[in-house]
């Protein structure tokens, strides 16, 4: 996981604007949610409602629509702020940390 513990994070600008009870506590737990959804088996979750909006384009739609490969992936959270990057080698790789992602922010947000 790129998270583990609890931690208070604050980007060094905005020390001054930061509540302390925001806790690295809640972050740890989003970023794990969204994890445990895009490390399991590509094509295993349910499409999600607003997966439409998080996929498409010209760069989707080079990709080929499955193909083996690695599937490298990053996912941070900052508050409420869910942010992946991903280098996928087909469009289902694509869908599927779409859907990990928006899955994750649903099931700590609903």
């Amino acid at each position: 996981r790129a998270h583990s513990g609890c931690y208070t994070y604050c980007a060094p600008s905005v020390d001054a604007y930061c509540a302390p009870a925001v806790s690295g506590c809640l972050l740890t737990a989003q970023v794990a949610e969204a994890e445990d959804y895009v490390e399991t088996k590509i094509g295993s979750r349910p499409e999600h409602k607003f997966e439409q909006y998080a996929v498409g384009g010209e760069d989707y739609e080079k990709l080929p629509p499955q193909k083996d490969g690695d599937l490298k992936y990053l996912l941070e959270v900052y508050e409420d702020d869910f942010i992946s990057l991903a280098i996928p080698t087909s469009q289902e790789q694509l869908d599927h940390v779409a859907r990990g992602v928006l899955q994750g922010i649903h099931d700590v947000f609903p």
